[in-house]
Protein backbone atom coordinates (compact mmCIF):
# COMPACT_ATOMS: atom_id res chain seq x y z
CA UNK A 1 0.00 0.00 0.00
CA UNK A 2 3.06 2.02 0.89
CA UNK A 3 4.07 1.85 -2.40
CA UNK A 4 1.02 2.64 -4.45
CA UNK A 5 0.40 5.37 -2.62
CA UNK A 6 4.38 6.92 -3.80
CA UNK A 7 3.99 6.26 -6.84
CA UNK A 8 0.51 8.01 -7.27
CA UNK A 9 2.36 10.62 -5.05
CA UNK A 10 5.28 10.95 -8.07
CA UNK A 11 2.28 10.86 -10.59
CA UNK A 12 0.55 13.83 -9.13
CA UNK A 13 3.74 15.89 -8.62
CA UNK A 14 4.16 15.04 -12.56
CA UNK A 15 0.58 16.42 -12.65
CA UNK A 16 1.15 19.07 -11.20
CA UNK A 17 4.58 20.06 -13.30
CA UNK A 18 2.59 19.42 -16.28
CA UNK A 19 -0.31 21.55 -15.63
CA UNK A 20 2.28 24.59 -14.43
CA UNK A 21 3.29 24.10 -17.70
CA UNK A 22 0.05 24.25 -19.27
CA UNK A 23 -1.14 27.03 -17.43
CA UNK A 24 2.09 29.53 -18.57
CA UNK A 25 1.62 28.62 -22.11
CA UNK A 26 -2.41 29.07 -21.95
CA UNK A 27 -1.62 32.83 -20.17
CA UNK A 28 0.94 32.67 -23.07
CA UNK A 29 -1.74 31.93 -25.97
CA UNK A 30 -4.16 34.57 -24.32
CA UNK A 31 -1.91 37.29 -24.29
CA UNK A 32 -0.99 36.75 -27.78
CA UNK A 33 -4.74 36.26 -29.03
CA UNK A 34 -5.30 39.44 -27.12
CA UNK A 35 -2.93 41.20 -28.50
CA UNK A 36 -4.09 40.24 -32.30
CA UNK A 37 -7.34 41.18 -31.40
CA UNK A 38 -6.38 44.69 -30.33
CA UNK A 39 -4.79 45.38 -33.64
CA UNK A 40 -7.70 43.77 -35.52
CA UNK A 41 -9.76 46.24 -33.71
CA UNK A 42 -7.34 49.52 -34.34
CA UNK A 43 -7.08 48.46 -38.19
CA UNK A 44 -10.83 48.38 -37.90
CA UNK A 45 -11.33 51.85 -36.37
CA UNK A 46 -8.88 53.76 -39.07
CA UNK A 47 -10.80 52.04 -41.85
CA UNK A 48 -13.62 53.20 -40.71
CA UNK A 49 -12.00 56.71 -40.06
CA UNK A 50 -10.67 57.11 -42.90
CA UNK A 51 -13.86 56.25 -45.09
CA UNK A 52 -15.71 58.84 -42.99
CA UNK A 53 -12.62 60.91 -44.18
CA UNK A 54 -12.86 60.37 -47.56
CA UNK A 55 -16.90 61.14 -47.44
CA UNK A 56 -16.30 64.16 -45.91
CA UNK A 57 -13.69 65.32 -48.72
CA UNK A 58 -16.52 64.29 -51.24
CA UNK A 59 -15.74 65.76 -54.80
CA UNK A 60 -13.75 68.77 -53.48
CA UNK A 61 -9.96 67.16 -53.74
CA UNK A 62 -8.31 66.49 -57.16
CA UNK A 63 -8.92 62.77 -58.54
CA UNK A 64 -5.36 61.70 -57.77
CA UNK A 65 -6.19 62.35 -53.86
CA UNK A 66 -9.07 60.45 -53.86
CA UNK A 67 -7.91 57.77 -55.70
CA UNK A 68 -5.06 57.52 -53.10
CA UNK A 69 -7.56 57.69 -50.16
CA UNK A 70 -9.00 54.50 -51.68
CA UNK A 71 -6.19 52.43 -51.95
CA UNK A 72 -5.23 53.18 -48.87
CA UNK A 73 -8.37 52.37 -47.24
CA UNK A 74 -8.51 49.17 -49.46
CA UNK A 75 -4.74 48.12 -48.18
CA UNK A 76 -6.30 48.85 -44.69
CA UNK A 77 -9.34 47.00 -45.37
CA UNK A 78 -6.82 44.28 -46.39
CA UNK A 79 -4.71 43.87 -43.84
CA UNK A 80 -7.70 44.06 -41.29
CA UNK A 81 -8.93 40.72 -43.22
CA UNK A 82 -5.66 39.41 -43.12
CA UNK A 83 -5.84 39.99 -38.93
CA UNK A 84 -8.91 39.07 -38.51
CA UNK A 85 -8.23 35.68 -40.22
CA UNK A 86 -4.42 35.59 -37.71
CA UNK A 87 -7.26 36.24 -34.83
CA UNK A 88 -9.18 33.30 -35.93
CA UNK A 89 -6.11 30.89 -35.64
CA UNK A 90 -4.88 32.46 -32.70
CA UNK A 91 -8.68 31.91 -31.47
CA UNK A 92 -8.12 27.88 -32.87
CA UNK A 93 -5.14 27.69 -30.78
CA UNK A 94 -6.17 29.21 -27.64
CA UNK A 95 -9.43 27.02 -27.79
CA UNK A 96 -7.07 23.61 -28.24
CA UNK A 97 -4.69 25.17 -25.41
CA UNK A 98 -7.97 25.91 -22.94
CA UNK A 99 -8.59 22.03 -23.59
CA UNK A 100 -5.32 20.65 -22.54
CA UNK A 101 -4.86 22.56 -19.52
CA UNK A 102 -8.35 20.99 -18.49
CA UNK A 103 -7.40 17.91 -19.47
CA UNK A 104 -4.18 18.03 -17.22
CA UNK A 105 -6.07 19.93 -14.40
CA UNK A 106 -8.79 17.15 -14.20
CA UNK A 107 -5.61 14.51 -13.94
CA UNK A 108 -4.37 16.27 -11.17
CA UNK A 109 -7.53 16.39 -9.47
CA UNK A 110 -8.29 12.49 -9.96
CA UNK A 111 -4.63 11.83 -8.34
CA UNK A 112 -5.02 14.22 -5.47
CA UNK A 113 -9.08 12.79 -4.74
CA UNK A 114 -6.71 8.84 -5.35
CA UNK A 115 -4.14 10.02 -3.29
CA UNK A 116 -6.64 10.90 -0.37
CA UNK A 117 -8.98 7.74 -0.39
CA UNK A 118 -5.47 5.62 -0.02
CA UNK A 119 -4.78 7.78 2.48
CA UNK A 120 -7.96 6.97 3.85
CA UNK A 121 -7.96 3.42 3.24
CA UNK A 122 -4.27 3.18 4.78
CA UNK A 123 -5.42 4.98 7.79
CA UNK A 124 -8.40 3.20 8.66
CA UNK A 125 -6.62 -0.17 7.88
CA UNK A 126 -4.08 1.11 10.66
CA UNK A 127 -7.01 1.78 12.85
CA UNK A 128 -8.26 -1.75 12.49
CA UNK A 129 -4.98 -3.20 13.69
CA UNK A 130 -4.39 -1.43 16.04
CA UNK A 131 -7.94 -2.09 17.38
CA UNK A 132 -7.05 -5.91 17.09
CA UNK A 133 -3.48 -5.80 18.70
CA UNK A 134 -5.42 -3.58 21.65
CA UNK A 135 -8.53 -6.79 21.49
CA UNK A 136 -5.80 -9.45 21.40
CA UNK A 137 -3.76 -7.79 24.25
CA UNK A 138 -7.11 -7.89 26.34
CA UNK A 139 -8.02 -11.39 25.55
CA UNK A 140 -4.84 -12.43 26.58
CA UNK A 141 -4.29 -10.09 29.77
CA UNK A 142 -4.49 -12.33 33.35
CA UNK A 143 -7.68 -11.60 34.90
CA UNK A 144 -7.17 -8.37 37.26
CA UNK A 145 -9.76 -9.78 39.51
CA UNK A 146 -8.34 -12.62 40.94
CA UNK A 147 -5.44 -10.56 42.24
Amino acid sequence: MKTNVSVIQKLLSQAHEAEQRQAALLAQKKEQYRHALKLLNDLQAHVIHYQQRQHAMGCSVAWGEAQAMRDFIDTLKTTASMQRTEVNRLQSMLDEQTKAWTATRQRVKALEQLVSKRRATAFATQRRREQAELDDWLLHQPSQRAA
